[in-house]
């Protein structure tokens, strides 16, 4: 569960991980097998965000101006992505050699937020990871003639990399047949 900025505690998946894909489709196909819906709406189809301007544990984006750069902290992140299993696959999938750099996780990090391509590699591949599940619910709502919409979160290209949502894709694609902009 994910608490902080006054709201009720909330969870998400790490859409990273190929079993938590794989449980949030299962789950849409049994939605759509069992009951007359008209299709599934993919809410909340991206990584957690904190829009605190407080400092907060587990800060994601790395800031080379900021005071805080080379503080990185995790317990109580309010983003996701950075657990051992989720990193070795990153580090496989891309060649990018996360686990040689730095002592601990902080140090990692930093040294992945560091290198402009490094950081678009690791933006790039959780995104795949995202738009991979809304792809595979494209070719389940198709398979059984249902609509598929999504909420997309404003302000892009900074979703793309922050929350690891590449919509403009999404809908360029076709994988959606209507998009519901997050604009409040």
């Amino acid at each position: 569960p994910i608490e902080g900025g006054g709201q009720r505690p909330h969870a998400f998946l790490n859409l990273c991980r190929p079993g938590a894909r794989d449980y949030l489709a299962r789950l849409c196909c049994e939605i759509m097998d069992r009951y007359e819906v008209d299709g599934i709406h993919l809410d909340y189809i991206r990584f957690c965000f904190s829009s605190s301007k407080k400092p907060s544990a587990g800060l994601e984006a790395y800031n080379p101006k900021s005071a805080q750069s080379k503080r990185v902290q995790f317990e109580g992140s309010l983003r996701y992505s950075f657990d051992e299993p989720t990193l070795r696959e990153f580090q496989k999938e891309t060649g990018v050699d996360f686990f040689g750099h730095g002592e601990d996780l902080a140090a990692r990090v930093e040294w992945l937020y560091a290198d402009p391509d490094r950081r678009e590699a690791w933006y790039a591949w959780k995104a795949s990871k995202v738009s991979a599940l809304v792809q595979r619910m494209r070719e389940e709502t198709a398979r059984r003639k249902r609509e598929l919409s999504a909420a997309l979160f404003g302000g892009y290209p900074w979703c793309g990399k922050e929350v690891a949502q590449r919509w403009p894709g999404w809908v360029d694609e076709r994988l959606l047949d209507f998009a519901v902009p997050m604009d409040y």
